[in-house]
C-alpha cells in the first residue's frame, strides 16, 4: 500500500437541511443583575392646590390636666406682704424707705437762706411715716451738710421716733464752712457711704433730697453721681435756689420722674413739695406712669457700638451665661436702625469676641454679626442666646482692639457720629502692657468712646490704661470678692449712653490733645512699621534680628515680633537678649550735696568749688525708681513784674539742666519728663467753663532740653490774671500727670509763686494740697516777693518745710542764683528717696480722706514744688 497522500482543500459548504423537532424546554435561569439607575426626567409643575376637605368627626375628651401655678410679679409679692403685714399702714412712704437730706453750707449761705432749708425739711418730715422699730415700714432719715466735702448732722441711730427727730431738726444752727459747693461729691459719698449702710433689699426705697445754694465746683462729679444713683436705685431730688441747669442736663436721661431738680418754694408756694411728694417720696414703682417723662435726645445723636467680649479660658461657663444676659439687657439702651445699611439715623451695634490669635492672619477677634446685619433687639438677643459660644483661648484685647479700629469700623458704610466700644474683660490679658497702652490710646486719639466692664480679678491699672476719661464715667469693676452683681451695670449704662449723646464729655478729652498730635504725626512718619507683640517665641528670619529702639526697654520679661509690610518675614526677638545693665551717670554737684542738710538756705555756701565730673552708681535704686516727671507750675499773675518774670524764665531754664529728658518721652519708661504751665490768666474765675491755667507743652511734648528752652524764650508769656493757686494745682494733676502713659514712680511739679491767693480759692487750696500730700505727692513751693501768706504757704508744702519751702524777696531783691542751686541737692534727694510721702505723722489725717479723683491714688514719690 502506497503512502498517504496530501491533504485536500476544504471542500464547498452543502445545501441546508431540513428544519429539526422542537426541543424539551430547558431549566428556568436565576434573576440576573440589577440594572443601572436610569435618567431623570424634568420635574413637572406643581399642580393646584386642592379644596379644603371636610370636617373630621371630634376626637374623644382627653384626660384634665394638672393645675398650674400661677406666676407672681414682683409688684403682686410686695402686694402680699402689705396685706398680710401686721406693721402696714396706708401712709406715705409706700416702701421702707431710706431717707437722706443734705444742706447746702458753703461760702454764699447766709443765715436766713439755712433756716428756709431746715424749715423745709421739718415740714417735709411732718407730713412722713417715721420708722420707729424694727418693723420695716416708714422713713428712716439720716441728715448731712456739704461743702467740698461731706458731714454727718444726725444719723438714724441719733433718735427713736417721729417726736425726737422733729426736735433734732430744729435744733440744727446755721454754720458757714467758707467752702466752695461740690455737690457732685456730695452725692457720690451719699451713694458710696451712708446708703451702704442701710437697708437693703427689691422692696426698699432709698431716697436723697439735697439743698443747693449755687453752681456746683464740679460738672463731671455730677454725672458721676448720677450714674452711680442710677445703678444703685436711688432717687434724687435736688431743691435749687439759684443756677440749675447742670442738674437739669444730668437727670435729663431719666424718664421716670423720679430724678429732680426743684425751684425752692416761696412761702406759701405747695407744687414743688407736691411733686417731691408725689413723685419721690410717696411714688410707688408698680404704678409708675403716674410721674414719667419723654426724653428729647439732640440732632445726629446716634452711635454706632461694637461689644468686644471675653470668651476666653479666663471666664467660666456659669460667668459665660451671665454675660450673654447682660450683653442682652444693654440692648435695650438703643434705638436701633430699622434700615442699618441705607438710612442715616438709628442706632447700630455690632457684636465680637476675641479669638485665639493667629498671626499669619489680621483677624483678631471673632464676629458673631456686623452693623450691618440685624436691624432689631429681638433678632440679635436671639443671635446671642442661640449662636454665641465660648472660644476658649487666650485674652488678647489690644489685638481685638487694633482689629476693630482698623477693620471693623472704617468698613462700615454711613458711620454715625459717636463710635462706642464695650469692653468686657473677666481676666488677665496676655499680651504686653506696652501694646495695650498703645492701641487703646490709639483709638482714643481716633475719637472712640471705651467703656470698660472689667469682672473678677483684673489688673486695675491695665483696665484704666484701656478705658476712656473720666474713668469713673467708663470704668466698671465688679466681682474682685463677690460675685458681680451685673442689674448694676445694666442701670449704669442708661445715663452713660445718654451722656454721650448729649456730649456731655470729649473725646479725645483736653489732656490727650499733645499726646494724640504727636501720635498722628509719629504715624505718618512711620507708615510701614508695624508692631506685633506676642508672648509666644516664632522662628526668627536671618538678618532681621537688628531692630533696636526705645521698645526695648520696656521690660526684661517681654518678647515681641516686628512685621515689616513690605516683607514676608517675622523676626522674633526673645527676652533674654536683653540683659540688665549698671546706669552711671555723670552728677555734677558741690562738694557736700550728699548731705540733705544742704538744702537749707543757712548752709548754702557760694564761694565752694565745684568738682565735675564726679560719678554716682546707682546701687540702691532700679532706672523706673531714679526718674522723674516734672512739671512747673508758674504764676503769670498780674502781680509779678516784667523783669521778675524775665528772671523767672531764666531760672527755670538753668534748672532744667539737671533732668536726664526721655529720647522717647511718649513710649519710653525711662527717662526724666518735663511740663511747663502758668497759671492767672485774665478774667478766669471759678465755676465758669474757663481754664485756670495756660499749658504750654506737656510731659510727652519735647525730648530735648534745647527744644525746651527755645520754646521758654520764645513762647512763655504773661497772662496778667487773678491768682487760683489751688484750682491750677487741681487741673495739673487731673490734666498733665492723670492720663499720661508710663507714669515716673516720682512726679514734681515746681510752685513758683509772687503772691497769695484769691479768698475764693483758699478752700480749695487747702483741700487740694492735703489731698494731694496723702496721696504721696511731696509739694515743694518756691515763693518770692513781699505778697504771700505764711499760714497758706506752710499749709501749702510738703514736711519738712526746710527741704520743701523757699522764701526770697521779703526785703530785698531775689537772688534767684540762690535758688537754682539749691534745686540740684534736692532733686537728688528725691531720686534717692531721703523724705517720705506722706510723712509718717501726717498718715493719721489721711485716712478720712476722700480723692476726687481715685485713678491719682498711687504711693509714688509725686512731688509738687
Amino acid at each position: 500500500m502506497g503512502r498517504k497522500g496530501a491533504k485536500g482543500h476544504r471542500g464547498f459548504l452543502g445545501d441546508m437541511g431540513q428544519k429539526g423537532v422542537v426541543g424539551d424546554p430547558g431549566i428556568p435561569g436565576g434573576p440576573g443583575p440589577k440594572g443601572f439607575r436610569g435618567l431623570t426626567l424634568t420635574v413637572g409643575l406643581k399642580g393646584e392646590e386642592g379644596s379644603q376637605g371636610p370636617q373630621g368627626p371630634p376626637g374623644r375628651r382627653g384626660p384634665k390636666g394638672m393645675a398650674g401655678q400661677r406666676v407672681y410679679s414682683q409688684c403682686d409679692l410686695i402686694q402680699f406682704m402689705q396685706d398680710h403685714s401686721p406693721c402696714w399702714k396706708e401712709k406715705c412712704p409706700v416702701y421702707p424707705t431710706e431717707l437722706v437730706f443734705a444742706l447746702d453750707q458753703s461760702y454764699d449761705i447766709t443765715e436766713q437762706r439755712f433756716n428756709e432749708t431746715r424749715d423745709i425739711i421739718i415740714s417735709i418730715v411732718n407730713d412722713l411715716h417715721i420708722r420707729e422699730n424694727n418693723c420695716p415700714v416708714g422713713a428712716r432719715v439720716v441728715v448731712v451738710s456739704f461743702d467740698l466735702d461731706t458731714n454727718y448732722l444726725i444719723r438714724g441711730s441719733d433718735y427713736h421716733s417721729k417726736k425726737q427727730l422733729l426736735q433734732l431738726l430744729s435744733q440744727i444752727k446755721y454754720q458757714n464752712s467758707g467752702e466752695v459747693r461740690d455737690i457732685g461729691n456730695s452725692m457720690k459719698f451719699v451713694a458710696r457711704n451712708i446708703f451702704k449702710r442701710m437697708l437693703a433689699g427689691a422692696n426698699v426705697q432709698r431716697v436723697a433730697v439735697f439743698f443747693s445754694n449755687g453752681q456746683s465746683a464740679s460738672r463731671s462729679s455730677i454725672i458721676t453721681a448720677t450714674m452711680e444713683f442710677s445703678a444703685l436705685d436711688i432717687s434724687p431730688a435736688v431743691f435749687a435756689f439759684n443756677e440749675r441747669v447742670s442738674l437739669e442736663e444730668a437727670f435729663e436721661f431719666d424718664n421716670t420722674g423720679t430724678f429732680q431738680v426743684l425751684p425752692v418754694p416761696p412761702n406759701g408756694e405747695y407744687e414743688p413739695l407736691e411733686r417731691l411728694r408725689h413723685c419721690t417720696l410717696c411714688y410707688d414703682k408698680c404704678f409708675p406712669n403716674t410721674c414719667k417723662k419723654e426724653i428729647f435726645l439732640p440732632e445726629n445723636s446716634y452711635m454706632d457700638v461694637a461689644f468686644l467680649l471675653d470668651n476666653s479660658r479666663n471666664i467660666t461657663s456659669d460667668e459665660f451665661k451671665d454675660v450673654k444676659a447682660l450683653v442682652s439687657s444693654m440692648l435695650d439702651n438703643f434705638d436701633i436702625a430699622s434700615d442699618p445699611v441705607t438710612s442715616d439715623s438709628g442706632d447700630r451695634i455690632a457684636l465680637l469676641s476675641y479669638s485665639p490669635w493667629d498671626r499669619r492672619k489680621k483677624d483678631a477677634v471673632k464676629t458673631e454679626f456686623e452693623f450691618t446685619t440685624y436691624d432689631n433687639q429681638a433678632l440679635m438677643k436671639r443671635h446671642i442666646q442661640t449662636y454665641l459660644q465660648q472660644l476658649n483661648g487666650e485674652s488678647t484685647i489690644g489685638r481685638a482692639l487694633l482689629w476693630t479700629v482698623e477693620y471693623l469700623f472704617p468698613g462700615t458704610p454711613k458711620l454715625r457720629k459717636h463710635r462706642v466700644i464695650f469692653v468686657v474683660s473677666a481676666g488677665g490679658n496676655h499680651e504686653r502692657k506696652e501694646f495695650l497702652k498703645k492701641m487703646a490710646l490709639k483709638a482714643k486719639c481716633q475719637g472712640y468712646v471705651i467703656f470698660v466692664i472689667s469682672l473678677g480679678s483684673t489688673h486695675k491699672e491695665d483696665m484704666e490704661e484701656l478705658a476712656s476719661h473720666p474713668l469713673d464715667h467708663h470704668l466698671i469693676q465688679l466681682g474682685r470678692i463677690h460675685k458681680p452683681d451685673l442689674d448694676y451695670v445694666v442701670k449704669f449704662l442708661k445715663p452713660f449712653v445718654y451722656s454721650v449723646r448729649r456730649g456731655f464729655n470729649q473725646y479725645p478729652p483736653l489732656m490727650l490733645e499733645n499726646i494724640c498730635r504727636l501720635i498722628n504725626s509719629k504715624e505718618e512718619d512711620n507708615q510701614s512699621i508695624n508692631l506685633l507683640f506676642t508672648p509666644e517665641p516664632q522662628e526668627m528670619s536671618s538678618g532681621e534680628n537688628s531692630f533696636i529702639g526705645q521698645e526695648l526697654s520696656v521690660g526684661r520679661d517681654s518678647s515681641f515680633v516686628l512685621e515689616d509690610s513690605g516683607s514676608d518675614h517675622l523676626a522674633y526677638i526673645p527676652s533674654q537678649m536683653f540683659m540688665s545693665q549698671k546706669l552711671t551717670t555723670k552728677y555734677e554737684k558741690d562738694q557736700d550735696s550728699e548731705e540733705i542738710a544742704s538744702l537749707t538756705a543757712g548752709q548754702e555756701s557760694h564761694g565752694r568749688k565745684e568738682e565735675p565730673g564726679l560719678t554716682y552708681e546707682l546701687r540702691d535704686a532700679s532706672l523706673q525708681e531714679y526718674y522723674m516727671d516734672v512739671a512747673f507750675l508758674i504764676d503769670a499773675s498780674q502781680r509779678i513784674g516784667n523783669d521778675e518774670f524775665k528772671e523767672v524764665k531764666a531760672f527755670i531754664t538753668s534748672v532744667l539742666d539737671y533732668f536726664h529728658l526721655a529720647p522717647d518721652p511718649l513710649i519710653s519708661t525711662l527717662g526724666d519728663r518735663v511740663a511747663v504751665l502758668t497759671y492767672s490768666p485774665p478774667g478766669y474765675m471759678p465755676n465758669t467753663e474757663e481754664s485756670p491755667i495756660y499749658l504750654e507743652f506737656d510731659l510727652v511734648t519735647y525730648n530735648n532740653i534745647h527744644q525746651m528752652k527755645r520754646h521758654l524764650q520764645d513762647s512763655l508769656q504773661q497772662l496778667n490774671g487773678d491768682v487760683f493757686i489751688g484750682h491750677a494745682l487741681q487741673w495739673t494733676i487731673d490734666n498733665v500727670f492723670v492720663g499720661t502713659p508710663n507714669l515716673r514712680k516720682n512726679r514734681v511739679i515746681f510752685v513758683i509763686s509772687a503772691g497769695e491767693t484769691n479768698p475764693l480759692d483758699r478752700g480749695v487750696l487747702r483741700n487740694v494740697s492735703l489731698r494731694a500730700k496723702c496721696q504721696g505727692y511731696s509739694i515743694f513751693v518756691f515763693s518770692f516777693g513781699p505778697l504771700h501768706n505764711d499760714k497758706e504757704l506752710e499749709d501749702l508744702a510738703s514736711h519738712p518745710l526746710d527741704h520743701h519751702l523757699v522764701q526770697l524777696g521779703r526785703t530785698h531783691k531775689p537772688d534767684l542764683n540762690y535758688i537754682v542751686k539749691f534745686v540740684k541737692p534736692f532733686v537728688h534727694s528725691i531720686r534717692r528717696a531721703i523724705n517720705k510721702y506722706p510723712p509718717a505723722d501726717m498718715r493719721p489725717k489721711c485716712v478720712n480722706i476722700t480723692s476726687p479723683n481715685p485713678e491719682n491714688g498711687g504711693t509714688e514719690n509725686i512731688v509738687l514744688w
